[in-house]
Formats: C-alpha cells, structure tokens, sequence
C-alpha cells in the first residue's frame, strides 16, 4: 500500500476520534458522513476524488464523503460482525486476562454514544473471536463447559430461583409495609399539656419566630409574628399544632425511624400517615387544635 494514502486515510479518521489499529478493520467502514467543518479541511488538500478512487484499487476501504450539516455518523457494514468488549465477556464467557493475551486491540473504536467524554467504546470482530477460540487450547478448553447441556439448565435454573426470590422479597416487603401503617395508625403518642393556653400559643409564635429569623435570610416571605391569645384564628392554630408535634412529641425520631425502613417510593405516604396520626393525639388532648 501507498503509505501517503495510507496516512491521509488515518488522518480523517482521526479527526472523527477513530484510530486505525490496523489495515483489517477498515474494510468494515463503508460510509463516512462528514460535517461542513469536516468535509471543508479535506478538501483543502484538493485531492478528494483522487483519494477515494485510490483507496478502492488498494481495497483499504471505500471512502465516500458527502456534507451533511451538523452530523458526524460512521456506519459499519453488518454491525452482527462485532461485539461489545463487555458482550465478549458475557456472552463469549472471555476474561479480562485472555482478551490482554489473545486481543489486546479492539478491531474498532467508537465515540461513546451515552457520554462522548468518557473513553472510547471497544469493537471486537466475531470472526476473530471464533478463530481465537479455535486456536487456543487454554481458552477453547475454559470454555467448553459453557456450552453443554448440563451448564445451560443450571443457567436456567438459577434464573428461575433468582426471579422466585424477587418475587418472595416484594410480597415480604408489602406485608411489612401493611404492618407499619397499622402500626402507625395505632400509635400511642405522649403530649406535653400546657395547663395555661396563652403559654402555650406564646411558645408556639416563639419557636415560629425562631425558624422565620432563619428564612428571613432568604425569603422576605417570613414576618415577624406577635403574640396573640385569640384561639380561633386559623394562623395561631396552625403553628401551634405544628410546635407541638414537633417540640411536644417523639413525633421527628418516629419519622426518621418509619423512613428507614420503607422505600423511597413510599416514604411520602408513610410521613402523611404519620403526621395524621400524631395530629390525632394532640388533637385528643386539645380539642380546640
């Protein structure tokens, strides 16, 4: 091969994050779609055609440019002649220490499709693979086990028990989580009793004076709040039925506790149903809440 056309071909594809390892792999690139900017520093060298046309004779591949704007795309001849590095571990029951002895280059390297910062997706070709296999006494005999019969229904029966499991561990945790709301709903819940009510409303404007000096640094939405006895002010009621379950009740450590053991999905429910059910208690004890 022509070396100056052998290293024109590897300057484009490295312009497009793809190094040629090797003069095999190429022939599997059948169509390059080049950005503007792309297409614009090939032809600079004013010799495109003479390029493609030469690269056919020498059978290194078929380089066909053509401008497309905003796009970068390499397709590969039969994308079923690769694997995926971590699919020839899987599937191919290869290792990491037979693919740096046997296949240490990937055939093809690909832009990540997910993440384009991260490092670059490994192709291996099949044909290569089967011939390794073929070759290699070690590998060959390693994975013999994986393709008789006794070893593919073990495969199935682990998959049948680790499914049975999941089943097993979901109806466990909906029969605990139907445990925990009836538990819940029936908690006892002790209540500090204020004998003198405008104690009580006063240490309730206190502590929400307390949290709004906090706010105030952020949200202008946070006044000052002064003392007042009227109980049938729906305000008053709030924050004091508010400073009550929480400063008057185990009701935060009961929280943190119920959380714990529920899924993230289900904390919501359980923190409303607990909030009822302490809400309950201190509603029982001042009924004017």
């Amino acid at each position: 091969m022509n070396p100056i056309y052998k290293k024109f071909a590897a300057n484009i594809l490295s312009r497009l994050n793809y190094t040629p390892i090797n003069d095999s792999w190429i022939n599997g690139v059948t169509h390059i779609t080049l950005s503007k900017e792309d297409a614009k520093w090939i032809k600079s060298y004013n010799r495109v055609t003479k390029i493609e046309s030469t690269l056919s004779q020498l059978t290194l591949m078929d380089l066909k440019l053509s401008i497309e704007k905003n796009r970068r795309v390499l397709e590969i001849r039969n994308k079923s002649d690769y694997v995926y590095r971590t699919t020839l571990k899987k599937d191919f029951h290869w290792k990491d220490e037979d693919i740096i002895r046997l296949y240490p280059k990937a055939s093809l390297y690909r832009i990540n499709k997910y993440y384009s910062s991260l490092p670059r997706t490994e192709l291996y070709r099949l044909n290569l693979i089967h011939k390794f296999e073929q070759e290699d006494e070690q590998l060959r005999t390693r994975i013999q086990k994986y393709k008789t019969e006794e070893w593919k229904a073990n495969v199935e029966k682990r998959k049948a028990a680790a499914q049975k499991a999941l089943e097993t561990r979901a109806r466990n945790y909906e029969e605990r989580l139907e445990k925990l709301n009836d538990e819940i709903l029936n908690l006892e819940i002790g209540v500090e009793e204020y004998d003198d009510m405008d104690e009580l409303i006063r240490d309730a404007c206190s502590n929400y004076n307390d949290y709004s000096y906090e706010r105030r640094r952020y949200d202008s939405y946070a006044p000052y709040v002064p003392f007042n006895s009227a109980k049938d002010d729906e305000f008053y009621k709030r924050i004091t039925l508010n400073y009550l379950r929480h400063c008057c009740t185990n009701y935060d450590d009961l929280l943190d506790y119920y959380l714990s053991q529920v899924k993230e999905e289900d904390e919501f429910g359980i923190t409303l149903l607990l909030k009822h059910s302490v809400n309950s208690s201190i509603r029982s004890v001042y009924d004017w809440l």
